[in-house]
C-alpha cells in the first residue's frame, strides 16, 4: 500500500489538495471584499457627498476570509505538526536525558529514605541480623559497613553489592 494517507482514507490526499487550493482562494477573495468596502467607507472622508454603497462586501469579505483560512488550517495541519514533532522531539530528548543523568543521586536518596521508613526506621545488618539506628555506617553488633565505597568513583553502593551502580567497577 506504500502511503499512509491512502491507507487511512482513499481520498485524503484529493481532499488536502481541494483544501489547499480553496482555502487561500476563498481567503484572497474575503480579503479584496474587505479591501473594496473599506476604501468605499474611507472615501466618505475625503469627499463629504460621496456615500459608502459597497460597504456591505465587509460582511461578505469577514466570513470569506474566516472559512478561508478554516480550510487551509486544516490544509495544512499535517505538515504543520510533523514540522512541530521534528522540532520538539530532539527537545523533549535532550530534556529527558539531562533529567535522567542530573538526578540519579537524588532518586538513589529517595530509594533509600523509603527503604529505611519500610524497616521500621533502622537497619539490619545482612551479616549478622542485628537491628541498627537508620543514619547508621556501620552495624552495631558486627562493624560491617552499610555501604560500600567505590575506589575510582567515589559513589556509595549497597554493602552486598559486588559491583558499582555508577561505573560498574568491581568493589575491594
Amino acid at each position: 500500500m506504500g502511503n499512509t494517507d491512502e491507507r487511512i482514507n482513499p481520498g485524503h490526499s484529493k481532499v488536502r489538495r481541494v483544501l489547499r487550493a480553496l482555502g487561500p482562494l476563498l481567503m484572497l477573495a474575503g480579503v479584496v471584499c474587505l479591501a473594496i468596502a473599506i476604501i468605499d467607507f474611507a472615501m466618505v472622508f475625503g469627499d463629504m457627498s460621496h456615500q459608502p454603497t459597497r460597504f456591505w462586501l465587509f460582511f461578505i469579505g469577514l466570513p470569506l476570509l474566516a472559512l478561508g483560512s478554516a480550510l487551509s488550517m486544516f490544509g495544512f495541519m499535517g505538515a504543520v505538526f510533523r514540522f512541530a514533532a521534528q522540532e520538539q522531539a530532539p527537545v523533549a530528548a535532550d530534556t529527558f536525558n539531562y533529567l535522567a543523568g542530573e538526578t540519579q543521586e537524588g532518586v538513589r536518596d529517595v530509594v533509600s529514605a523509603i527503604r529505611e521508613g519500610m524497616t521500621d526506621q533502622g537497619k539490619v545488618c545482612q551479616a549478622c541480623g542485628a537491628d541498627n539506628d537508620a543514619s547508621a555506617r556501620f552495624c552495631d553488633g558486627c562493624g560491617k559497613p552499610f555501604q560500600r565505597t567505590c575506589a575510582g568513583c567515589q559513589t556509595n553502593n549497597d554493602a552486598d553489592a559486588a559491583f558499582c551502580d555508577s561505573c560498574g567497577s568491581a568493589l575491594a
